[in-house]
């Protein structure tokens, strides 16, 4: 089964423009530094939405502490199952937490 239908008052009409060679290299190359297609890149910056970048570095960060967050809920689970019990489940919520505000912070979003 398909995905629904939008309704009318959802359904986007096409807005054209026309830019020199320059002005166009120069959006898409801030679209790709904000990781966005072209036209949702001009579309949230004609609304004067926040456009939010991450670094790069900040990317490969985020993708170290989603391995560390992996093992933490590994610990979590073994602690649930009553395989472990040296950890007091207590720390553990504390940690992913700290773990994922870090993560958020990362990206940019609100701790």
């Amino acid at each position: 089964m398909g995905r629904p239908l939008l309704r009318a008052s959802d359904l986007r009409k096409k807005a054209e423009t026309y830019l020199t060679p320059a002005e166009r290299e120069e959006i898409v190359s801030k679209a790709r530094e904000a990781r966005l297609s072209f036209a949702s890149f001009l579309r949230i910056a004609a609304l004067g939405q926040p456009i939010h970048c991450v670094p790069v570095i900040n990317g490969e960060r985020w993708a170290e502490l989603a391995r560390t967050t992996a093992n933490l809920n590994a610990l979590a689970a073994k602690i649930h199952s009553g395989e472990i019990a040296y950890l007091p489940e207590q720390v553990l919520d504390e940690l992913r937490d700290q773990v994922e505000s870090v993560r958020r912070l990362l990206l940019g979003e609100p701790g």
